[in-house]
């Protein structure tokens, strides 16, 4: 019984991806598992590696680690995955998403940021924010090319004065497709950057410029809205059946190292070797053209945390020191905001991680390298409401104005 459930379970997923079904995540829940010996560590790999279950959020700190794992709730026992339920149906969440969404598109008047965008309305809002603020806003539509040919977009905005110690503040998002919050949240702090140019912002945008790189994974952020909302890597074909690297471990810093997997079935696979994606290539070429700058951001979501090196080691980098101080700088700003506490820890604390762009950057030597990754702690997760863009993006934007008064 538990295999015929577990190979059921497991063609519905691989269906669902690919898009030879409806992807639709009715009867799916997600529950806080907590692993408590090896063994189990292992089965729910295997079964996440194969596509069976889909771990959400993992969190070493409690000794074999607790999860949020997505598994069909029919299922459940005879996976023998147990928890506290976070999500009681998953579907239920990206239907209530897909109808703000449309209701929203049809209101001309409607809030843009009350809403989650499409890569193309992501693009024309770029367009749009350039025309409308030249002096500010310096856009380029392509800094390189997706694997499926889509651009990779870059915004430069800063005050035109000539301030020979003006610096570079960097931030990108959308490495991971599902995570719709990263990009809409910054976004928003896009919008507040400009928009405040003349008073609340003046002094930063005088002394910094900042450029950001909204949306580095639009391959795979389209199929996340038109086949399945909770794809994460980009949208390399490896065989007939299996898609995706993961950019977040594809970059050129203890690549293929603990915390990646080298199976292309897996939601970590590093790929062939370190930079084997336009995507990680395009950007990290970008990124390494603009010389020297002081801070590089990247943003994700979820859990509430603000991590720094290293990842791949839980050894304390050179600079660790100040990082935590900036990062607990960061952490008090956020709580300021709207009370939310995010953790200020080291990446590898969380869990190791290989081949991320946050120890890349730092490597690189740009000192205030952090991930933020966003709200909430899982209660919706991956599918966050689109009321929560506004105050997931004020909270990022205190935290980066905080860090740019520190560095």
């Amino acid at each position: 019984k538990t295999i015929d459930c577990t190979m059921k379970t497991h063609m519905f997923v691989l269906l669902s991806i690919f898009g030879l079904v409806a992807a639709s995540l009715r009867g799916y829940t997600v529950v806080k598992y907590n692993v408590t010996s090896s063994e189990a560590r292992d089965r729910l790999e295997g079964l996440h590696d194969n596509g069976i279950v889909d771990i959400w959020s993992f969190d070493s700190r409690a000794v074999l680690g607790i999860n949020d794992v997505m598994v069909r709730r029919s299922f459940m026992q005879g996976l023998g995955i147990s928890g506290d339920v976070m999500i009681s149906d998953v579907q239920d969440l990206i239907d209530e998403e897909t109808a703000t969404y449309q209701s929203l598109k049809a209101d001309p008047t409607a809030d843009w940021y009350a809403s989650y965008h499409t890569y193309e309305e992501l693009i024309d809002q770029l367009e749009v924010l350039a025309n409308n603020y030249p002096d500010l806003v310096e856009y380029t539509p392509s800094i390189g090319k997706t694997i499926q040919g889509r651009d990779i977009p870059v915004i430069k905005i800063t005050n035109p004065n000539n301030n020979p110690e003006k610096r570079i503040y960097y931030i990108q998002a959308g490495q991971h497709a599902r995570e719709w919050v990263g990009p809409a949240s910054t976004f928003y702090v896009i919008s507040r950057l400009i928009e405040g140019a003349n008073n609340s912002t003046k002094t930063l945008l005088d002394q910094f410029q900042f450029v950001i790189v909204p949306i580095i994974n639009g391959d795979g952020y389209t199929w996340s809205w038109t086949n399945y909302r909770l794809w994460r890597k980009n949208r390399r074909q490896i065989t007939s059946t299996i898609y995706g690297v993961d950019l977040n471990r594809n970059w050129d810093n203890h690549w293929s190292e603990e915390g990646s997997s080298t199976n292309p079935s897996s939601d970590v696979y590093c790929g062939t070797k370190p930079f084997s994606e336009p995507e990680t290539t395009a950007v990290s070429n970008y990124i390494l053209s603009l010389g020297e700058m002081p801070v590089a951001i990247d943003v994700h979501s979820y859990s509430q945390l603000i991590l720094r090196p290293w990842g791949w080691s839980t050894q304390k980098p050179a600079d660790y020191a100040q990082l935590f101080a900036w990062g607990a700088k960061m952490a008090s700003a956020i709580k300021a905001t709207h009370g939310k506490i995010y953790d200020n820890i080291a990446a590898a604390d969380l869990y190791p991680a290989s081949g991320g762009a946050e120890d890349w950057f730092y490597a690189s030597g740009y000192k205030a390298s952090y991930t933020f990754e966003l709200r909430d702690t899982g209660a919706y997760g991956f599918v966050l409401p689109a009321n929560q863009i506004i105050p997931n993006g004020q909270e990022l934007f205190n935290a980066l104005v905080v860090l740019a008064n520190s560095v």
